[in-house]
């Protein structure tokens, strides 16, 4: 029968993934609350005023504030969609950065929901956690973001209750899409990076799982409904090697700079030097460059394609409409690279 959901509170209902499972949420008749930060919203935002908006700083609150929120508004589920993703470069030491954001503020905010009798919690996280679990924590261990992720479904996993607080996490993969009023992160914070005057020098053989947006909406609307305490589940819509991706991501752009896969350790070796480039400015990534050619983008970090769909009951939710990815990372580098 699944659980009864009939309000559902997004910490970070504002930003791209909270925004789409609200419209979701929306169209289940289930009422929607979120919070904005106070000057975040402009004239011209597209947030509807069904989200019911307050104003304020969830990792500024006090317990008792928190408190306020969640209890006064019969809240059943939370949806916590904050935290930085891996593209974002600190100043400050990485692990103590993510640690912060992703784990301590976000434990906060889950204990407050557990004091003010939510029933439940989906915790949005990287597929990264997935693929440290399955393979012993080799990732964690070289990488600030990925050990701040585990170390966040370790400790939110530990404020679950089976039937009282159900904790539950998405785990996600790259996700393409967009948003009015918005530009999408994947050309700053991706292509333009990795893309030189010499075309782009990837490691071979490396490859993803990928999703649309908005099959990232309808998960969290199925974790909401049908998952379980402690769930982790993982997702994907579809798995796309590296180089298939970045010609797609070329093509979209018009740029007629050419994907020239490299031996690994050549590419380490090449990303070593820009990490150490990026650290002399005072960046500390999440993600050790280094490391990242030789334990990520040269493998296959596949999900089984829509194995979750069928966990998460999306037929049973009316979700019969797919999503071409492909066309998905079209459109978005469309919009990056808009005039």
């Amino acid at each position: 029968m699944g659980n009864l959901v009939k309000h559902v509170f997004i910490a970070g209902g504002t930003g791209f993934l909270g925004y789409y499972a609200g419209l979701d949420f929306l169209k289940k008749m289930v009422k929607v609350s979120s919070i904005a930060l106070p000057n975040e919203l402009t004239e011209d935002n597209i947030i509807p005023k069904e989200f019911h908006l307050s104003f304020g700083n969830l990792f500024e609150m006090t317990e008792e504030e928190l408190d306020s929120l969640f209890s006064n508004q019969e809240i059943d589920t939370l949806v916590y969609a904050l935290g930085p993703d891996d593209r974002y470069t600190p100043t400050e030491d990485a692990y103590l950065f993510f640690y912060d954001r992703l784990v301590l503020k976000a434990k906060r905010i889950l204990e407050s929901a557990k004091r003010s009798k939510i029933k439940r919690a989906v915790v949005l996280n990287s597929y990264f956690s997935y693929f440290d679990r399955i393979n012993h924590s080799s990732l964690s261990n070289k990488h600030p973001y990925i050990k701040a992720r585990r170390m966040q479904e370790a400790v939110l996993e530990a404020l679950g209750v089976s039937g009282k607080f159900d904790v539950m996490f998405i785990e996600l993969p790259y996700i393409f899409g967009t948003m009015e009023g918005r530009k999408p992160l994947w050309g700053e914070a991706f292509l333009d990076r990795v893309e030189t005057k010499n075309g782009i020098f990837f490691p071979s053989g490396g490859g993803t799982a990928a999703i649309d947006v908005r099959n990232v909406a309808r998960a969290i609307v199925g974790a909401a409904f049908y998952g379980e305490n402690h769930g982790k589940y993982a997702i994907g819509d579809e798995c796309i090697l590296f180089k298939d991706m970045l010609d797609v991501m070329l093509e979209a752009k018009g740029s007629k700079s050419k994907v020239k896969e490299v031996p690994p350790i050549l590419a380490a070796i090449g990303a070593y030097f820009i990490g150490r480039k990026e650290r002399k400015a005072g960046k500390k990534s999440g993600l050790n460059h280094f490391w990242l050619m030789l334990q990520i983008q040269n493998k296959h970090f596949f999900i089984e394609p829509k194995k979750y769909q069928e966990i998460l009951h999306f037929k049973e939710l009316g979700y019969i409409e797919d999503f071409d990815v492909v066309e998905s990372i079209k459109k978005t580098i469309k919009i990056c690279y808009q005039k």
